[in-house]
């Protein structure tokens, strides 16, 4: 027994050896297994983040696509709107204004009668236009304040 025992301690009883050189064999052949277990979990959690990355920017994408499209609606439909608006106001302004000419035309259908005008003394009747009138009244007094301003300063 005490030599089995030695033979085991310095590993060299031989059906003991097979038994270990075979575990050590299986032994490395699981760490080699366990290896590449490990590195295609990365792998795979690798390509899972870059896909996740991927869809969450292509959402961001699509979101911001649909984005512009529902501003570019909103502002062409403010756009076609505000040209209706315009259109009405035109239509509107236009009837505005022909009812303004009708309004016109019958008051022009209906005339008053004018009573005449009787001057006595020496007035001077114009058959001028008012601003005529206005402009020449104006001419007027700014003659008549010009002499009476040159006479109070005129030594002679």
């Amino acid at each position: 027994v005490e030599r089995r025992q030695a033979e085991l301690l310095d590993r060299v009883a031989t059906d003991c050896v097979r038994k270990l050189a075979l575990l050590e064999e299986e032994h490395g052949r699981r760490l080699q297994v366990s290896e590449m277990v490990r590195r295609f979990q990365r792998d795979e959690t690798d390509r899972v983040n870059v896909g996740r990355v991927e869809t969450v920017y292509m959402d961001f994408e699509n979101d911001k696509e649909l984005l512009y499209d529902r501003v570019e609606a909103d502002i062409r439909e403010q756009v076609e709107r505000l040209k209706r608006e315009k259109l009405e106001a035109d239509v509107s302004l236009a009837l505005w204004m022909a009812g303004d000419a009708q309004r016109g035309k019958a008051k022009k259908k209906k005339p008053m009668k004018r009573r005449q005008v009787t001057v006595t003394g020496p007035y001077v009747v114009y058959s001028a236009r008012e601003e005529d009138i206005d402009a020449d009244w104006l001419a007027i007094r700014r003659a008549t304040i010009e002499a009476d301003i040159s006479d109070r300063y005129d030594p002679s």
